[in-house]
């Protein structure tokens, strides 16, 4: 914001004491798209849009007041140099827009890829990149795997929508009993796999038993 007022000011003053003199306008105007883009580059979407558009509304307004009113008025060297300026900061923006909207949905589309999309929980993709990565690294970890008891019986006496709450809830309860650090995927149908932190078998019994008892 304080840059945005600092290059709008700029613009200003040499529309006074500068432009009207030499027919074009000063290099400061040159920042105005990196505005634009340190805008998208920063917020969401929506909020830089907010900002980007309001910087550049203002320098509209100050540049159609000093071509219409102000002491440039009349000047078609000037008016060259102001358009050219006003039509690279309105392609600057909406490049900027629309590559902000492919980032979001590129990342939208990761996150789809790395979780299950319906108990919340990392899928199988990527806990076995997960492994992968520690297996590399040479850090300990443990392994949990556990399912669901007759798990067909729930869907076949109530109906899917009915499993489909029980797997959110075995999901809710992993995630309730992770330690920090910990990961909890969707390994396929009803399996689950717990990713932990090297711990004594003492506690990983204390914190499965935990979860049986929530189960």
């Amino acid at each position: 914001a304080a840059s945005s007022l600092y290059f709008l000011l700029a613009l200003e003053h040499q529309f006074w004491f500068f432009a009207d003199r030499t027919q074009m306008l000063s290099e400061s105007t040159y920042w105005f798209p990196v505005l634009y883009a340190a805008a998208f580059l920063l917020y969401s979407p929506r909020r830089a849009a907010w900002l980007a558009g309001g910087t550049y509304l203002l320098a509209l307004l100050l540049c159609l007041y000093h071509l219409t009113l102000g002491p440039a008025r009349g000047d078609t060297q000037l008016l060259g140099a102001t358009l050219q300026f006003l039509l690279v900061g309105a392609v600057m923006i909406v490049l900027e827009a629309t590559f902000c909207l492919q980032r979001v949905h590129l990342l939208a589309a990761r996150e789809a890829a790395y979780h299950d999309a319906l108990t919340g929980l990392a899928n199988r993709r990527a806990a076995e990149e997960q492994l992968s990565a520690l297996a590399r690294s040479g850090h300990g970890f443990t392994l949990v795997l556990f399912d669901l008891d007759h798990f067909k019986a729930v869907n076949d006496l109530h109906g899917h929508a009915t499993g489909d709450l029980v797997l959110r809830g075995v999901a809710r309860a992993a995630q309730h009993v992770l330690p920090r650090g910990g990961v909890a995927a969707r390994w396929g149908g009803e399996e689950f796999l717990l990713i932990l932190p090297p711990l004594p078998s003492a506690q990983v019994r204390a914190l499965l038993d935990l979860l049986r008892a929530q189960l």
